[in-house]
């Protein structure tokens, strides 16, 4: 229902001051806020800077997303890591939603958008591989170490089963 809208001209009364009284409007006059920015003020204070796939891992950790980091370790395979630009070669078990998932939890983390593109090079071993190799090269330096040298000649059944760094 369109109306026109009051009109009145200013009253002033005896204190020399003007008075205005309020016009009605319709709704099409009406307008509304226009919102820039969808980001709440509390999402804009966890923006966080991502340089490498380790601060993306640990990133997914903090947040407790369990699936991305899981996928993110044992399933992504880095080719490139650049800022809003992540390349990537995976396995057959990587979750079918890993793509959309990462996007939108980067997005809500650093407040920009990122790339996430798929490439057929095989990119560098997955994080999991590269620990787990990390692991079995230190067993192997430390039965060659002095101290398990000696620990094998004191306790000759003895094995090393894990190494924990002080």
């Amino acid at each position: 229902m369109n109306m026109p809208a009051e009109t009145e001209t200013p009253k002033i009364n005896n204190k020399d001051s003007i008075q205005v009284k309020s016009q009605m409007k319709n709704t099409e006059q009406v307008k509304k806020e226009i919102i820039k920015n969808p980001l709440t003020t509390a999402e804009k204070k966890f923006k966080v800077e991502i340089k490498n796939i380790q601060d993306l891992i640990d990133l997914a950790n903090k947040e407790q997303e369990v699936e991305l980091r899981y996928d993110l370790e044992r399933n992504v395979k880095l080719v490139k890591f650049d800022d809003g630009k992540i390349d990537i070669s995976f396995n057959e078990k990587l979750n079918k939603n890993f793509i959309k998932n990462l996007t939108e939890k980067l997005l809500k983390w650093t407040g920009k958008r990122w790339i996430i593109s798929l490439s057929k090079n095989g990119g560098e071993k997955t994080v999991f591989e590269k620990k787990t190799e990390e692991k079995k090269n230190t067993f192997v330096n430390e039965n060659k170490s002095e101290t398990s040298k000696k620990i094998l000649s004191a306790f000759p059944d003895a094995k090393l089963i894990d190494i924990k760094k002080e």
